[in-house]
């Protein structure tokens, strides 16, 4: 199921001064996907700019199945996995910068 939700990057400091970062839909729900993986994976191995990286290239992959109407996490578990030209497609994507990609 592809969403055309934007996602909004969120950065949350909690009362011990450890500070958060996640994808918030536009339904003010955080992504599962997105959120999980940071929760689970990042937090406690990487720094927060680098994870702020993480969820800004998360948030250019969104962008990418939205505008190609696919949900990568769909096809993977039915598996069907990326062809030569999916990962051209990919390739032609992540060139461009985040603001110009929202544009196409």
């Amino acid at each position: 199921m592809v969403s055309d939700q934007v996602l909004i990057q969120r950065n949350t400091i909690h009362s011990s001064d450890e500070r958060f970062s996640y994808h918030e839909a536009e339904d003010n729900l955080p992504d599962y996907w997105s959120t999980l993986f940071v929760t689970v994976e990042l937090r406690c191995k990487l720094s927060q700019n680098t994870i702020l990286s993480v969820l800004g290239a998360l948030r250019h992959l969104k962008i990418w199945e939205d505008a190609n109407v696919r949900d990568l996490v769909s096809e993977f578990a039915a598996g069907k996995f990326l062809t030569p030209i999916d990962i051209e497609a990919l390739y032609e994507h992540f060139t461009l910068k985040s603001s110009e990609a929202e544009k196409v």
